[in-house]
């Protein structure tokens, strides 16, 4: 995200106009509140508008991030748990074991991805 500086009534660049406006969507604030705390900032309602919505947009995606993050972080350490219990099992009472390869290395790359995004959006 680029950090510019709004020239309005009060300076605020764009980190803090985010951060103002989801912070407040996360208090469960409502738009019309939004829309006047930044009017004091010298935005019109035509330009709050679009940015509470591009705040809004943002934070859901991020949260999906988060989401796919968890489940893919669980089926790696699925693939984890059951490539172990499959070789305790072999090394304990002799056969063969199953490495769940697909699961650890899907699981842990799509977790790193979630991760890298999540706190990109975050």
């Amino acid at each position: 995200m680029e950090n510019k500086l709004f020239e309005t009534n009060k300076k605020i660049t764009t980190l803090e106009l985010f951060r103002l406006v989801s912070l407040q969507l996360k208090q469960n604030t409502s738009k019309d509140v939004i829309i006047k705390n930044l009017k004091e900032y010298g935005f019109s309602e035509y330009e709050s508008i679009p940015i509470i919505d591009a705040v809004e947009a943002r934070m859901k995606k991020a949260n999906s991030y988060r989401i796919q993050m968890f489940v893919s972080g669980g089926i790696c350490l699925l693939g984890i748990i059951a490539t172990s219990l499959t070789y305790n099992n072999a090394s304990n009472n002799g056969g063969s074991y199953t490495i769940c390869y697909g699961a650890i290395i899907i699981g842990g790359i799509n977790f790193i991805i979630s991760l890298v995004n999540w706190s990109r959006l975050k």
